[in-house]
């Protein structure tokens, strides 16, 4: 079966929906099912209307597309669809995940099926109008970095923090916390994408200036290859991230699977993915951070205990060939 995914932007980033696509794509091919993917433009709202539509649909059994190419695919999926199955790919949808207009949504939302992250990506699609027979679920897996690795918890204290540097990863909250959290000695480490919102990075660069300027240790890694993010896992004591919101938080399960407790915030699925393996806190909420990082900085006995539950929660989580086998389900179901 060849099957075309039509998405937008730069797919070789180290970012959830981008991850999520490189890890099925060859698990799929292994079943025989072959992903041609479609870059159709950069994924900017502007860019997207500006793009020309090349892409020949009659060369492929079913067309995917990417919830981020919303605008892009708008004005042909209903035309697909009179002589191809669509499916839809909704990590999340943009509107609720960034605020932006919703209108080119609308056509999405018609696909043949919807494959969506997470229970509450299914209920926000079942809120749009969506029926439940149309909605599968294929939560990310947990073990894209391999085996968990060997904890080799070192002293001082290290929370680990990986995230793109965007305002509704929290980070602001985060550094805001650190500096509240009365852990000295502790370091903070932040792995991710710096170049995504330069506004944005340009407020944690001062607020990290500041934190430092107070005692605070903080440690700024930028994007780096997945063995050093192994090698941080391993050493971890915490890994904390205050997202404001999430579509699902393939971060927190890799945390988990490697034994790893989170620290937080109580949105959208991330309670259901964390499960007892970590503690939440309200959104935007730096005092109760803190205050969770004091305690699991200090108390070894509540630490350990959390950890405990991590790992134990961590091997249930799904795993990427458990991913897979919805999407090829859904697949076969379209083309029957």
């Amino acid at each position: 079966m060849n099957v075309a995914m039509l998405t937008v932007g730069d797919v070789t980033r180290q970012t959830g929906g981008y991850l999520y696509h490189a890890r099925v794509y060859p698990l799929l091919s292994a079943m025989g099912i072959h992903i041609h993917e479609v870059v159709l433009s950069a994924a900017d709202v502007v860019s997207q209307r500006e793009a020309s539509m090349t892409f020949e649909p009659g060369d492929y059994t079913v067309i995917m597309v990417d919830a981020l190419a919303r605008t892009a695919v708008a004005p042909y999926i209903d035309t697909w669809r009179q002589t191809c199955p669509v499916v839809a790919m909704v990590h999340e949808l943009p509107s609720e995940a960034t605020g932006v207009d919703a209108a080119d949504e609308a056509p999405l939302l018609r696909a043949d099926m919807l494959i969506v992250v997470s229970p509450d990506g299914r209920e926000r699609l079942r809120n749009r109008g969506v029926a439940d027979e149309r909605i599968i679920i294929a939560p990310p897996g947990c073990d894209r970095l391999g085996v968990p690795p060997l904890r080799q918890v070192v002293q001082p204290a290290q929370v680990l923090c990986v995230a793109q540097w965007i305002p509704r990863k929290g980070l602001d909250t985060l550094i805001s916390a650190w500096g509240h959290s009365h852990c000295p000695g502790a370091v903070l480490h932040l792995y991710g994408e710096r170049d995504a919102d330069y506004a944005y990075t340009a407020q944690i660069d001062a607020m990290i200036a500041a934190a430092r300027q107070n005692g605070a240790q903080i440690a700024v890694h930028g994007s780096v290859p997945d063995a050093r993010i192994i090698d941080a896992y391993q050493q971890a004591t915490l890994f904390v991230l205050p997202s404001r919101f999430e579509g699902y938080g393939m971060v927190f399960a890799e945390a988990l699977w490697a034994g790893l407790p989170v620290l937080a915030c109580d949105t959208g699925p991330v309670a259901a993915v964390v499960g007892t393996g970590g503690v939440l806190v309200p959104v935007d909420d730096a005092h109760a951070l803190a205050v969770q990082l004091h305690r699991y900085l200090h108390d070894a006995d509540a630490w350990r205990d959390l950890a405990n539950h991590a790992a134990q929660r961590g091997q249930k989580l799904p795993r990427w060939q458990d991913t897979t086998d919805c999407w090829y389900q859904v697949l076969q179901r379209v083309t029957r």
